[in-house]
């Protein structure tokens, strides 16, 4: 999870694009709120 915060969500913008490869296309901000509820769950 550190790796996905420093190298992600600790560089890029809420507005970026992301694409899983799974499920819909979200943004970087979108997803921002659920980074301790997936730390939580050991992912």
């Amino acid at each position: 999870m550190s790796d996905l915060r420093s190298r992600i969500f600790d560089v890029f913008d809420d507005d970026t694009i992301v694409m899983p490869g799974h499920g819909d296309n979200t943004t970087v901000g979108q997803e921002r709120p659920f980074l301790d509820e997936w730390e939580a769950r050991g992912w």
